[in-house]
Parts: structure tokens; C-alpha cells; sequence
């Protein structure tokens, strides 16, 4: 029996956290800047570069697993998998997502709420939804699906070149998106449709697919020094690689108004460095300590989170009797209002990814 790597559980685990974070602190942020209180918004930058790691570290995990089974080369069955597990839940909360947002819109555009006025709505949100981002975390969803569905073709790849030819492809390919991505970034930063595609297009997740191949090979590669001497100072060394990049990327943030430097997509050179270290690091770990119900819920926190934070936000606005934008912006509770979020909104979706997690085992043991 394959054993379960708990290491990688809790990078998932602490990814997802990140993830939370990260879209926590974006609703704050010009909030505490107003403020001037310039160390609290130092603080707040230099955590939000650190966990940017967290979703090239998601796209090198899923290769991992993906290249490394043989079941992804039965093409009816992964697909079949795939379609219940990535297509399915992707489409019910994109459909969720759009129906918050049309629901938002009516009632806060200050007018009665007319059949006009809601197809006013869907009419300005249906393409955001095609295109993969009904809610703006979606996106990751479509390039992953993209990604699955080309995967049972790329791992031939790995039987024809071997370990060795696969392991070149994805170096060559991650380098070229990591390229492209950057060039792309910098040539569309002024460009007022910047980001308007389908993310689940070719010309989109092409860049991702060599950080999605790499995932295999830095995991093997890691595997392989595991047994190897010095295993805990590889783990401190990797760790401290991530946190040195996110400081370096944090002074740069600060100082350097350089479209390149100031970009906070997946493929930032310094986030996918940082990802793949805390991927070596965490397989180099032999945990004993494990949370592996958290871990397998990792994947529904991140399609929930956002609907937690639309929830809670509500229920204390409508408790102090206070509009969204006050609530965000109060400078007396600004740190409380933003660390409570935090913890309760990471909490809950918590809870509901093992609830989900749960029934979904349990219906498919039945």
C-alpha cells in the first residue's frame, strides 16, 4: 500500500489557509493604507507575497499525484473522475457565484428591483461566468480541468521519453510560461481589457501545463534525497528559501514600481521558486502529526471560502446596522474586523469541506 505522504497533506492545508488570507486582506488593505499606519500594512504585504505561493504549489501537487498514477493513462476512467470531481463542482459554484452577484447588484443599486434590472445584471456578469470567473478565484478551476483533460495524452509523454525526457519537457515548458506569463503581464498592464480571456483556453493554460508537469518531476526528484543525510537541514533550508523570496519579493513590492515586480499571478517567477521549495520541503517531511480530514478538504474550502465571506459579512453588517463599506473600512475595528473575518471565515469553510468531504464518502461507499 502506497504510504501517505502527511507532509504534503499539511502544505495543502496551510495553502489553503493562504488562499483565505489572501482574499481576506484584499478587502482591507485600502482600508489600512488609508490609515498610514505603514508597519500593519507592511506586515499585511510581506504575508500576502508569502502565501502567493499557494497556488502554483496546488498546480505542482496535482501533477505530482496525476503523472504518477497509472490510472491517468485510462483515459474513460480519469475522465469519468474528473468530470465528477472538477467539472461538476465547478460548474454548481460558478452558478452559485453568479447568483451572488446578481443578487449583490439588485440590491445595492439604490433602484427598485425590476426583471430589467436583474437581466441589467446577468446581462454584465454571464460572460464573466463563460470565460471562468463568475468569482474571481475561480479561474484556477478552469485551467485545472483544462489541465486534467490533456494530461491522460501528456503522460505518454513519460512511457515514450522516459523519466529523463519528461522530466526535460517540463522543465523547458515551465520556463516558457513562466516567460510568457511575465511578457504578458508587463506588455497588458496598461491595457484596459488586460485579463479579459477564457481561462479554460489554450492560450491560457499552455502556460500553466509545465508547472503542472514539473509537479512530478520535483516531487521524484525530492523522493529520491529523501533518504539521504541532512534530511532535516534540507527541510529548514528549502522552508527558508520560501520565506527569504517572499521578503525579497516584499522590499521589491515596496520600492519598485515595475509592472513585473508588482505582478501577483501564479506564475511569478519568485511564487513558483517558492512553491516548488515548500513542495521539496515537505516531502524531505517525515510527519507523524497528521490531519489528513483537513487536508482531503482543501479542495472545497477553496471553492467555498468566498461564499463564507458573503455570508459573514452580511450577518455583521445587518447586526450593527452598518453598510458593506463601512464595515471595511472602520478605522477603530479595522484590525478586529479583519483578523475575526479571518478566523471565522477559515474555521467555517473548514467545517463545510469535511461535511462535504464526508457525504460524498459516504455516497460513494454505498
Amino acid at each position: 500500500m502506497k504510504e501517505r505522504e502527511y507532509g504534503l497533506d499539511n502544505l495543502r492545508i496551510f495553502a489553503a489557509i493562504g488562499v483565505i488570507y489572501i482574499h481576506v486582506v484584499t478587502v482591507f488593505i485600502n482600508s489600512v493604507m488609508a490609515t498610514g499606519d505603514m508597519l500593519g500594512l507592511s506586515v499585511l504585504v510581506f504575508f500576502r507575497n508569502l502565501f502567493s505561493f499557494a497556488v502554483p504549489a496546488f498546480i505542482l501537487l496535482s501533477g505530482a499525484f496525476v503523472f504518477a498514477a497509472d490510472s491517468t493513462k485510462d483515459r474513460k476512467s480519469f475522465y469519468k473522475k474528473t468530470f465528477r470531481r472538477l467539472v461538476i463542482p465547478t460548474i454548481v459554484f460558478s452558478l452559485i457565484f453568479l447568483l451572488e452577484r446578481v443578487v449583490i447588484g439588485v440590491t445595492t443599486a439604490g433602484v427598485p428591483i425590476t426583471v430589467g434590472l436583474v437581466w441589467n445584471e446577468l446581462s454584465h456578469l454571464i460572460p464573466d461566468t463563460l470565460r471562468g470567473e463568475a468569482m474571481s478565484h475561480l479561474w484556477y478551476m478552469f485551467v485545472l480541468i483544462a489541465l486534467y483533460l490533456m494530461a491522460p495524452f501528456i503522460i505518454r509523454i513519460k512511457d515514450f521519453y522516459g523519466e529523463k525526457g519528461f522530466k526535460k519537457v517540463s522543465i523547458v515548458l515551465l520556463i516558457w510560461g513562466i516567460v510568457g506569463n511575465l511578457i504578458y503581464v508587463s506588455v497588458n498592464s496598461d491595457n484596459a481589457n488586460f485579463g479579459i480571456r477564457a481561462y479554460w483556453t489554450l492560450d491560457n493554460v499552455i502556460n500553466y501545463l509545465g508547472l503542472f508537469m514539473f509537479g512530478y518531476t520535483l516531487h521524484e526528484w525530492a523522493k529520491g534525497i529523501k533518504e539521504k543525510a541532512g534530511r532535516a537541514a534540507k527541510v529548514v533550508g528549502f522552508i527558508a528559501i520560501a520565506v527569504a523570496l517572499a521578503f525579497i519579493k516584499f522590499i521589491l513590492t515596496i520600492n519598485v514600481q515595475i509592472t513585473i515586480v508588482q505582478d501577483f499571478s501564479a506564475l511569478n517567477p519568485f511564487f513558483v521558486v517558492a512553491a516548488c521549495s515548500l513542495v521539496v520541503a515537505s516531502t524531505l517531511i517525515r510527519g507523524r502529526i497528521h490531519f489528513n480530514r483537513l487536508a482531503s478538504a482543501t479542495y472545497w474550502v477553496y471553492l467555498v471560502h468566498p461564499l463564507v465571506f458573503f455570508f459573514y459579512e452580511r450577518i455583521v453588517t445587518a447586526i450593527n446596522g452598518i453598510t458593506r463599506s463601512e464595515y471595511v473600512s472602520q478605522i477603530q475595528n479595522l484590525w478586529s474586523n479583519m483578523g475575526l473575518e479571518l478566523l471565522i471565515s477559515t474555521i467555517v469553510s473548514f467545517v463545510i469541506g469535511v461535511l462535504i468531504e464526508m457525504i460524498l464518502g459516504r455516497k460513494k461507499n454505498k
